[in-house]
């Protein structure tokens, strides 16, 4: 929302806005995204540290109430923010293949994982009685196994259906044991509308 105009440079006016929420950080580049046409083109910022975008970002509510900025946004750069984590995961993906390279290893969604330890659990009910890791846990123990749990997530956007839930076990054994054991579930009065598969994605 900061206007394209020919009277200053967007440099000085980002350099104006940031004074406007009193804030005077150093910026490394200044650079609209985009072809120059009837709508203003977003503005991408590099500030020189990370303290800096918190301050500002913490300060830009401020802009609502001001004459001048009342339409401008400010939010993070999301595609920098996603190199970071890639980078980080990246980097915890070459420390597992190191240290333990007789296990195949990826990044899946979100996590570094051992490949063939993730589960999609299909119609555990939502609630707000318990989490979904309190659901899982209970689910394991009618199954009469407590396997390590790495991670808990729900697929999809919530709406009408059941969410599926992914769940990633610490080794391939305890996915066997699980599936091994999930026919059982027809038979429950609990869980018997509950699904088990392999995650093939």
């Amino acid at each position: 929302g900061l206007q394209e105009t020919t009277d200053c440079t967007d440099q000085d006016s980002i350099k104006s806005l940031f004074a406007h929420l009193d804030e005077a950080p150093v910026v490394s580049k200044v650079k609209r995204i985009g072809k120059a046409g009837d709508q203003v083109r977003p503005v991408r910022v590099v500030l020189s540290t990370k303290e800096a975008v918190r301050n500002v970002l913490g300060k830009s509510a401020r802009l609502k109430e001001s004459e001048v900025y009342q339409n401008v946004s400010i939010a993070p750069d999301r595609k920098a923010v996603e190199r970071a984590v890639n980078g980080a995961l990246r980097a915890k993906l070459r420390e597992k293949i190191e240290l333990e390279p007789e296990k195949v290893w990826r990044i899946r969604r979100g996590s570094v994982i051992e490949d063939g330890t993730s589960l999609i659990v299909f119609g555990l009910q939502e609630t707000t009685d318990c989490t979904d890791q309190e659901s899982i846990k209970s689910l394991f123990t009618h199954l009469d196994e407590a396997p390590v749990v790495s991670k808990v997530k729900r697929l999809g956007k919530r709406g009408e259906q059941v969410r599926p839930v992914l769940v990633v076990l610490s080794t391939k054994e305890a996915v066997r044991n699980v599936l091994g054991k999930s026919a059982r579930l027809k038979e429950s009065e609990v869980f018997q509308t509950v699904i088990i598969k392999r995650d093939m994605t």
